[in-house]
């Protein structure tokens, strides 16, 4: 985790780069190798697996992304 960044509640990060200034929401799993860029918004419930990347400046919606 870089400087800035803010995870929320019952979230799980593991093997993963999560840039400054990310936000992340609650009940969020970001797992294998997920890099995040700077600036990053990850809304509540995304699942993010498998060397996901996600670009700097993003906003991903709660549940956007879930399996």
């Amino acid at each position: 985790l870089l400087d800035g960044a803010h995870v929320g509640a019952g979230t799980r990060i593991s093997s993963s780069i999560v840039g400054a200034n990310v936000r992340i929401g609650d009940r969020c799993r970001v797992e294998g190798r997920v890099v995040l860029g700077q600036d990053v918004n990850v809304g509540a419930g995304n699942t993010l697996l498998a060397g996901m990347r996600v670009f700097p400046g993003v906003t991903l919606p709660e549940g956007a992304i879930a399996f």
